[in-house]
């Protein structure tokens, strides 16, 4: 009997609870500039084909395939979800397989990068961030303006279109039903990218559970035990109900 395939990007450890589970090691990003976008996508997408490759050798369902992550890897799993196939090509081997998956699960996931990264601010207002932000923090922003966006900050158009071309909003036309989990005191990715998310979803008729966590900030530190339990059985009424 064939099982179903869950694609995990980022997240920890796991209860299997009847599905196969397969973790991906995709490429990160380098200060050096040495890896950049798409590379990870290419890796995340290559890791949906491979299951369809193998799926008789590892006894996966090719046609009932998950993708979800947390944070940065929440953001690679809807654009995953969400993007057409021939965007993130990777390997040639696996280009004869499809990277189509049928849901995807997103917890405190980037969904606009523009307003995350705000790829205009250069001149003046920059010399003000300066003032208000840590070198570290603005170091890390251009780190990430970079790695999406390949251009200098001379170029601050190019990297806004760049932006746009890795932000899910951009392709919840083409999305998969979607569960979005995400705390409403997140001071790393705001939650308002959620709830653009929801609102785009239901702008393009796309099916979608809403969780939103009351007080959570980044990464739920201070989700209980049984709000653990809580998270954990919406991820799995949310794939039994598309994967079963």
């Amino acid at each position: 009997m064939l099982r179903t395939g869950f694609v995990e990007v980022g997240l920890g450890s796991v209860r299997c609870a009847g599905y196969a589970v397969v973790s991906v090691d995709y490429r990160l990003v380098k200060h050096d500039g040495s890896v950049a976008y798409p590379a990870p996508l290419s890796d995340c997408k290559d890791a949906v084909r491979w299951i369809r490759r193998e799926a008789t050798r590892y006894h996966f369902d090719p046609q009932r395939i998950a993708v979800g992550g947390c944070s940065a890897g929440g953001h690679l799993a809807m654009l995953t979800a969400y993007t057409p196939d021939e965007m993130g090509q990777g390997e040639t081997t696996l280009s004869d397989y499809s990277a189509r998956v049928n849901c995807c699960i997103d917890i405190y996931g980037p969904t606009y990068l523009g307003s995350l990264l705000h790829p205009n601010l250069v001149g003046p207002p920059l010399w003000l961030a300066r003032l208000f932000f840590s070198k570290n923090t603005l170091r890390m922003r251009e780190a990430l303006l970079q790695a999406f966006t390949q251009e200098s900050g001379r170029h601050p158009l190019r990297r806004k279109r760049a932006c746009r071309s890795y932000s899910p909003l951009e392709y919840t036309s083409g999305a998969v039903p979607t569960l979005i989990l995400h705390g409403n005191k997140d001071r790393v990715v705001s939650f308002s990218q959620a709830k653009r998310l929801r609102k785009a979803l239901e702008q393009a008729s796309v099916s979608y559970e809403w969780v939103p966590l009351a007080g959570e900030d980044h990464s739920f530190p201070t989700l209980t035990s049984e709000g653990k339990a809580s998270v954990a059985a919406h991820v799995r009424r949310f794939a039994d109900a598309h994967l079963r």
